[in-house]
């Protein structure tokens, strides 16, 4: 009988699952164990992206108080861009 080899990762708490399954219908497996960790990337941000991230900062307080106008639908927002043109 010709066969096919499937390398899959599962998350596991699905393990059980699969293995019960994979036995139904006589699967053989071999589980590796792994554990990936990823490095953090540490980066510091220039002049540039903390003077953007202050101005986004002072857009949310702006707004929190009331000096930025907030729209409830892209169909309002366009109405009114229409309107401010005429």
């Amino acid at each position: 009988m010709a066969t096919t080899t499937i390398q899959a990762t599962i998350n596991n708490v699905d393990i059980p699952l699969f293995q019960a399954l994979f036995e139904k219908f006589r699967v053989k497996t071999t589980i590796i164990e792994t554990s990936k960790t990823y490095p953090i990337e540490k980066a510091t941000p220039n002049k540039e992206t903390i003077e953007a991230i202050e101005e986004g900062r002072q857009l949310i307080e702006k707004h929190k108080k009331g000096l930025v106008k907030g729209h409830k639908s892209a169909e309002e927002l366009f109405n009114e861009i229409l309107s401010e043109d005429e």
